[in-house]
């Protein structure tokens, strides 16, 4: 499977929705940090099926959301771990009316649904209205099959001890993704610590973002900007600038690096977390992905029938 960006591009998949809401402004005064001790976990779950891969390789494919993958739409398997979470408190779904009546998102209080306009910094700019101060937002697109509640349990348990970090981006490594999935071909991130692709999830808290309203309405266009910017390689350059571009060409380009550089050009502070969950990296972009993730769901399903549950296992939201 080809992933979503080239090089350097594979892990900064954290400017895909999350950064382009605020990366583009650097001059807003800072927010107060709460220290978001009780704030709840937002999970956004959005839409696939207009990406550039839905309608290059899945064209026969009315909505990519609601193909199926071992007996139910793949957006229903991303969107069962997420009720499934024990951390998730509110679920937002980005998609089309189809989505909205297929999974009987009305019969949950606890999921809003939107309409998907197909522009990323519109369905930000509705986004907004869902989220407070002092949550934690979780992005997760609506192509991660593979992904678990306990999986994403794990992650967000990670995630919640940086609570001075505006920003979070796991990446996976090369060895943790041939061990799990083998057969999937994938683009990695060469750094100083190894070779990397991001997962596609991104967290954010976003306070900064919502001390500042007007600023990110003026900014829509610039922000659409920048989302695009992160699927070239010279937008990722552009981003890097001509220091990081050549120390990333020449194999010495740290995550850190790349840390310090979004807090001094975007004053964000942003947290790479090496995570060995590749089920977080496994999307589906070609038709031959269908097979290696359906084949992946029914060994899973096996082994959970082989194996008795653990005593007194709880999960669900209340």
């Amino acid at each position: 499977m080809n992933v979503k960006m080239k090089g350097v591009v594979a892990v900064l998949i954290f400017l895909s929705l999350s950064a382009a809401g605020i990366s583009s402004m650097a001059s807003l005064p800072a927010s107060e940090d709460t220290g978001r001790p009780d704030g709840r976990v937002v999970a956004i779950l959005f839409s696939v099926w207009q990406t550039e891969d839905a309608k290059k390789h899945f064209r026969d494919v009315p909505n990519l959301d609601l193909l199926e993958v071992n007996g139910k739409p793949m957006i229903e398997h991303v969107y069962d771990a997420l009720r499934s979470s024990r951390h998730v408190d509110k679920i937002v779904v980005f998609a089309a009316p189809e989505v909205e009546r297929r999974l009987k998102l009305t019969d949950d209080p606890g999921t809003s649904f939107i309409e998907d306009r197909g522009d990323a910094a519109a369905n930000l700019q509705f986004g907004v209205g869902e989220v407070e101060k002092g949550d934690l937002v979780m992005f997760i697109p609506s192509d991660l099959a593979l992904v678990t509640s306990e999986g994403l349990d794990e992650l967000i348990d990670r995630v919640l001890d940086e609570r001075s970090v505006d920003l979070v981006f796991p990446l996976v490594s090369r060895q943790q993704c041939e061990r799990q999935y083998p057969e999937e071909a994938r683009t990695y991130g060469h750094f100083r610590e190894g070779q990397f692709t991001g997962a596609h999830v991104e967290f954010l808290r976003p306070d900064l973002f919502l001390d500042n309203p007007d600023e990110v309405r003026a900014q829509k266009d610039n922000l659409y900007n920048l989302y695009y910017m992160r699927k070239s390689t010279l937008g990722a350059a552009r981003f890097l600038g001509v220091k990081l571009t050549l120390k990333y060409v020449f194999g010495s380009l740290s995550i850190q690096d790349l840390e310090r550089h979004v807090l001094e050009k975007y004053e964000v502070t942003a947290k790479a977390i090496l995570w060995d969950d590749a089920d977080l990296a496994t999307d589906l972009s070609e038709p031959s992905d269908v097979q290696m993730i359906s084949r992946a769901l029914q060994q899973r399903a096996a082994a959970q029938l082989r194996t008795p549950p653990a005593r007194g296992a709880v999960s669900g939201r209340s």
